[in-house]
């Protein structure tokens, strides 16, 4: 994700412990403000995200929940 400064320790490790609320962030900016939900023809309340994780950019599996 562009725009995004995420926590590194290290020369350039991802700090997991302080990356949980960057990564909120980070998934509001790049999914929720471009996804809008319908019901019928009536626009729903913006999505909220309630969990996220980090995964290797090898890693092409994704989960929603």
């Amino acid at each position: 994700m562009r725009d995004v400064n995420f926590p590194e320790r290290g020369p350039g490790y991802l700090d997991l412990t302080r990356v949980n609320d960057v990564l909120h962030g980070a998934a509001t900016l790049w999914i929720s403000d471009f996804v809008e939900v319908y019901e019928g023809d009536i626009p729903l309340s913006k999505p909220q995200f309630v969990a996220a994780r980090v995964s290797l950019p090898s890693d092409r599996s994704f989960v929603f929940l």
